[in-house]
């Protein structure tokens, strides 16, 4: 289960593999619509976390339909932002499908990496799918094991986090001053 900067870096992959395929460079907000789209699915910890009770996680935000129904919006949004403010930006269409497309990273690596799995299909259907053996899904209190298995992840995409923007200021993509 890939944590923030996992699904950031296999939609880094993604993106500069389509740029080099197609011969074109990203804009800043290509890259910010591909990057929150590859983490705008884990959203739904927020809402776990208000309610305390409700246990949405992987559900409707890690689906197909969200892949749609996102794309959408941005697009919807970037329309009416354009006009409101009388800019002009440059292929919202694109960047409403980057956006989708950085949701799609973040469900195949979930759909990969993830014993629990994932309802890619909802509303459709209920059913937790994965591509990583028998489904383990799990819901209410986590075991003590389970916990601790989940800080290991964290720690471990910290450390991914870390070497990728170590990396990035090393190839001088990223400055701090």
């Amino acid at each position: 289960m890939p944590g923030a900067f996992g699904h950031m870096i296999g939609a880094w992959l993604c993106g500069r593999a389509y740029e080099k395929i197609r011969n074109i460079t990203f804009t800043q907000l290509m890259w910010a619509a591909l990057f929150f789209g590859a983490i705008a699915p884990d959203a739904d910890f927020l809402i776990e976390w208000i309610t305390d009770d409700l246990h949405i996680h992987r559900t409707f935000s890690h689906s197909l339909f969200m892949v749609v129904a996102a794309g959408i919006t941005v697009y919807l949004l970037l329309y009416v932002f354009s006009r409101v403010r009388k800019t002009k930006i440059v292929n919202p269409a694109f960047v409403a499908l980057l956006f989708s497309f950085g949701i799609a990273t973040h469900l195949f690596l979930d759909l990969t990496t993830s014993e629990s799995g994932v309802q890619v299909l909802w509303p459709f259907s209920d059913k937790w799918i994965t591509f990583n053996g028998p489904l383990n899904h799990l819901d209410g209190t986590p075991t003590y094991g389970q916990l601790k298995w989940f800080v290991k992840m964290a720690t471990i995409d910290m450390g991914i986090g870390t070497a990728w923007i170590a990396y990035l200021f090393w190839r001088k993509k990223l400055r701090f001053d």
